[in-house]
């Protein structure tokens, strides 16, 4: 079953991912409200992240009730098509930042055995 990510976690792993302790990459992030009623009754975001030294992007568009949409990624200026196309579930996300901006500090603390 493809779980859904609700906003607050969805902004707070971005913020992770651009401001983590280890960070050593310049990541830039934006979540903003697009429209303040989708057709199903709940709030529309856009969403992107960007790194201009390495010419690395991406957008979507996120609701509570669709979860992520409209995925596209860019890596020097060459539009990626992943293999789950627009609509990423939130783990698809994560693995796809995390190997995108070459997050591996993140991704190995975010994998730690409990």
């Amino acid at each position: 079953m493809r779980r859904k990510v609700d906003l607050q976690e969805l902004a707070e792993f971005m913020r992770d991912a651009a401001y983590g302790d280890n960070q050593i990459h310049h990541i830039n992030w934006a979540l903003n409200v697009i429209h303040p009623r989708t057709n199903e009754g709940d709030i529309g975001y856009s969403g992107g992240m960007w790194n201009p030294g390495a010419f690395v992007s991406l957008s979507f568009s996120y609701s509570q009730s669709a979860g992520i949409t409209d995925f596209r990624m860019w890596i020097d200026h060459n539009e990626i098509k992943p293999c789950f196309g627009g609509k990423p579930n939130f783990e698809e996300f994560k693995e796809t930042v995390i190997g995108a901006f070459g997050i591996e500090k993140l991704y190995r603390a975010e994998n730690k055995p409990d």
